[in-house]
């Protein structure tokens, strides 16, 4: 059973999904259930998300939480559960997992995507507090790490929208716009991320930086929900830039 699983993880590393589809499944025939049936469930989740299956790998992320006490695969279902149900516009979905996999595990680089990925949610939640209070219980993973400029944007722009514009130290607009300087133009690793650099531009008055996110998270968008979301923020930042036309 091991040996099919390795043999699976193999193929699956060089591209050949399928053969290491039936792999996985004829090692699930002998071990049924068990922390190694999980793993193989969590396998399969991997295998069919990078075949754009987003349903079936779902589920087999649910299949694999089932079967599962061990919180390091626990804490890796849950982020995929989190991605996927975002990716599908299941926003409240997106924030259990999140939340339940930021408690599992002491990986740190896994708990960092889990915490991006609830924060993410939150704001796209309108949900500016939640994700300000997530940020700030969390900011000692952050620090010194690469992802910690695009979570200084995530953290500035949710104090934007709880204090609003105010002058002096509290002037959060200006920390969003030197947080927004601090993200290399590699910085946003998906779609959500593109959205709310784009709202975070629109903010402080560059709606020209606001489109080519806009325009860059339309490339990225895996689900109708998301599409025609971004279609209608696009729409008004173009609105917004006197080009009606477009």
């Amino acid at each position: 059973c091991i040996a099919f699983m390795h043999d699976g993880n193999d193929l699956l590393m060089i591209g050949e999904f399928e053969a290491a589809l039936r792999k996985y499944q004829s090692a699930r025939k002998m071990v049924p259930s068990g922390e190694l049936s999980s793993l193989l469930f969590l396998n399969t989740a991997l295998l069919l998300r990078k075949q754009n299956n987003y349903e079936e790998s779902l589920e087999n992320y649910y299949n694999a939480l089932d079967q599962s006490l061990e919180p390091d695969v626990k804490s890796r279902c849950y982020l995929g559960v989190a991605k996927l149900e975002l990716a599908g516009g299941r926003i409240d979905k997106a924030v259990v997992a999140a939340s339940r996999g930021l408690r599992f595990g002491d990986e740190k680089s896994r708990q960092i995507q889990n915490l991006l990925v609830l924060a993410k949610a939150y704001l796209l939640q309108d949900k500016p507090y939640a994700a300000n209070q997530a940020l700030f219980e969390h900011a000692y993973l952050l620090r010194g790490t690469r992802d910690e400029p695009m979570a200084s944007v995530f953290a500035s722009y949710s104090r934007l929208a709880i204090t609003g514009r105010r002058a002096g130290l509290g002037n959060e607009a200006n920390r969003l716009v030197n947080s927004l300087v601090a993200v290399t133009d590699d910085g946003a690793s998906d779609y959500a991320d593109d959205i709310l650099l784009s709202r975070a531009y629109r903010e402080v008055g560059l709606v020209s930086r606001a489109i080519d996110y806009m325009e860059e998270a339309h490339q990225r968008v895996e689900s109708s929900f998301w599409h025609d979301l971004v279609l209608l923020e696009l729409a008004g930042l173009y609105k917004d830039q006197g080009n009606l036309e477009k």
